[in-house]
């Protein structure tokens, strides 16, 4: 067969050249729809279809590398209506070229070029392999939007724009998901939970940089620069119990009725957009097993919860679960994932 799972993380691996040749297109999209995102993929090449897919699993982040023939790739409207996981893709070119589009914006991606594309909207692309090669490889992080410290019509400003990675943050980005990507087999399922956190908090900073760098683009920079700085200073105060509207407006000297026009405009709230970003860190300090000892109040005081009943109302609203419940599950998946 050509599928495997690693005793350690999960690590899902399909290599084409491993299954009968009459069933290699077909089951290669098989498992990369029902495994990354459902496409519709046409093959571009001539003759036998060599592919190559890995999956990484990081908690909150799947991190996957695909190398395939010439391929094209459509996220259809059927496709986004019919199965959306409401997922980012951080998408790394490794060798050969990628044609994206989405938004109404084109990117072409030779290697060391990255851009980000969300699930929610439809998408075209087409691989190229470099002259003489047989394929093209990339790398795809994919986490929620819930896990973005910017909301999606923010986001979508930068979505299918190239970014070139050879320096700066972006550059640190991609070295660390070729790590990831590299060794996942050898991680175990506690040490995928932290570095899922980690790959987190960097692709955060990396949208941090890119949002705030495309805003002085704009003609409305001075407005999106401001927009930007107030989401990173909220997410980097998330421990404080004193962060409020009042003390976000003092910090970048505005009022707090411009405060609010700038949350209403991307369709929050102040308070909202606060509460969901300290439950997502409960959440994930919950499923650390590092810090199984330390209590769940400890956890919710250290991002900013007070009130022990008001943040487990707000935990059990926003994930259908207690916090308790949450440690709970997050212990028997990483068990049952250790003896896989």
């Amino acid at each position: 067969m050509g599928y495997e799972m690693g005793i350690a993380v999960l690590v899902s691996v399909l290599h084409t050249n491993e299954l009968p040749e009459q069933d290699r297109f077909e089951s290669w999209h098989e498992f990369t729809s029902r495994s990354v995102l459902p496409v519709t993929v046409r093959n571009t090449s001539r003759g036998d279809f060599q592919a190559s897919l890995q999956i990484g699993d990081f908690g909150p982040v799947k991190v996957s590398r695909i190398s395939t023939p010439g391929l094209e790739t459509v996220r259809g409207e059927r496709l986004v209506r019919r199965s959306d996981p409401e997922s980012y893709q951080m998408y790394v070119q490794l060798d050969g070229e990628t044609v994206l589009s989405q938004h109404g914006r084109e990117a072409l991606l030779s290697p060391g070029d990255l851009m980000i594309f969300d699930s929610s909207s439809p998408y075209h692309g087409v691989t190229l392999p470099a002259p003489g090669a047989s394929s093209g490889t990339c790398l795809i992080a994919q986490f929620p939007y819930i896990r973005s410290p910017f909301p999606r019509n923010v986001v979508d400003r930068i979505a299918a724009r190239r970014v070139t990675a050879t320096s700066g943050i972006a550059a640190v980005a991609v070295h660390h998901l070729v790590g990831l990507a590299a060794h996942a087999a050898e991680c175990t399922p506690r040490d995928a939970n932290r570095l899922g956190g980690v790959t987190l908090d960097l692709l955060g900073a990396w949208l941090s940089h890119e949002l705030e760098e495309f805003a002085d683009a704009s003609p409305d920079s001075q407005r999106r620069v401001m927009e930007v700085r107030m989401h990173d200073y909220v997410r980097q105060h998330l421990g404080d119990p004193g962060l409020s509207p009042q003390s976000i407006a003092s910090a970048h000297g505005v009022s707090i009725r411009y405060l609010y026009k700038v949350f209403q405009e991307q369709g929050l709230t102040v308070a909202a957009y606060i509460r969901e970003r300290r439950l997502e860190r409960c959440r994930r300090d919950l499923a650390d097993p590092d810090l199984r000892t330390r209590s769940v109040q400890a956890i919710a005081s250290k991002w900013g919860f007070t009130d022990p009943a008001q943040f487990s109302r707000a935990f059990r609203r926003t994930f259908g679960m207690t916090p308790t419940d949450c440690r709970h599950h997050a212990v028997q998946k990483m068990t049952r994932g250790g003896h896989t």
